[in-house]
């Protein structure tokens, strides 16, 4: 269970947490149309897929508190999986990747953040926790054929059919990173008025 915010003044609020995604998705929103020009169909259906998958998490995040919550604990948890590397995996072979991750996880659970070591929510659970599961599920799968060397990927003539996909995925990650802007600005918008009705 993560950390109660309430008892961690350093716990990010909801806006935060918001306003990080909204970083992203601007970000990629900009990276999408520079690789739409110059970049070939794997880096368009790559950021297509990244935003999608941020609107999930838009959706998810503004859904609750414990949602914010717990996308910014799988910050930490991202981290550590990140480091579970077999002793040897970089050129210093003074450095342990297994005592640095063992060393990381003791600190946080003395801090209180004992699920340092579990499992981080995967974006196919988000989307069907907040509704977009058939919506993530079918997009994800196109943009994934072409964001990764599939047998289709590789075998399709690019010649041919490159333009057609890359504007499939142009319209398609423009609409999620939208959906996930007015997703933003709605909660923005609601915490003012929260904001303003308390004075």
């Amino acid at each position: 269970m993560p950390v109660d915010s309430s008892d961690n003044p350093a716990r990010l609020s909801r806006s935060d947490v918001l306003g990080r995604l909204k970083i992203a998705v601007e970000r990629e929103l900009a990276e999408l149309d520079q690789a739409y020009k110059e970049r070939p169909l794997s880096a368009v259906a790559w950021i297509a897929r990244n935003l999608l998958e941020l609107v999930v998490w838009v959706k998810y995040c503004s859904a609750s508190d414990e949602n914010a919550n717990t996308f910014a604990d799988d910050c930490a948890r991202d981290a550590v999986q990140a480091i579970d590397l077999p002793d040897g995996f970089s050129n210093d072979e003074t450095f342990s990747h297994r005592d640095a991750r063992a060393s990381i996880i003791k600190k946080a659970k003395e801090a209180g953040f004992e699920t340092v070591d579990e499992g981080y929510t995967r974006v196919a659970n988000a989307a069907k926790a907040v509704g977009l599961d058939e919506m993530f599920k079918h997009s994800n799968k196109l943009y994934s054929k072409f964001a990764h060397p599939t047998a289709l990927m590789v075998m399709t003539p690019m010649e041919e059919f490159e333009q057609g996909f890359k504007n499939i995925f142009l319209d398609g990650g423009r609409a999620a990173g939208v959906q996930a802007l007015r997703l933003i600005a709605e909660f923005d918008g609601d915490i003012r008025k929260v904001q303003t009705d308390d004075i």
